[in-house]
């Protein structure tokens, strides 16, 4: 949860939440914090079109940070 309201907060993107999951090998597995990101949907094209825009893609990963730094001590 803290890690997309980091990014929707730096993007302004709609918040649909965080969902917890185990159905993927790589997180049942994960010896350390695991996250998988969906940052939009291609099938939208409104948010293709911001997925291709590297500024917008800078937003994400500026949000990212932002979780990682805030973060860091209970990661």
């Amino acid at each position: 949860k803290k890690l997309i309201d980091a990014i929707t907060e730096s993007t302004g993107s709609k918040n649909r939440g965080a969902k917890l999951s185990d159905n993927y090998t790589g997180i049942n597995y994960a010896k350390a914090p695991c996250f998988i990101v969906e940052c939009g949907f291609l099938t939208n094209p409104e948010e293709d079109q911001k997925l291709c825009d590297s500024s917008y893609q800078d937003k994400i990963a500026t949000g990212i940070k932002n979780f990682l730094v805030e973060n860091k001590d209970s990661l």
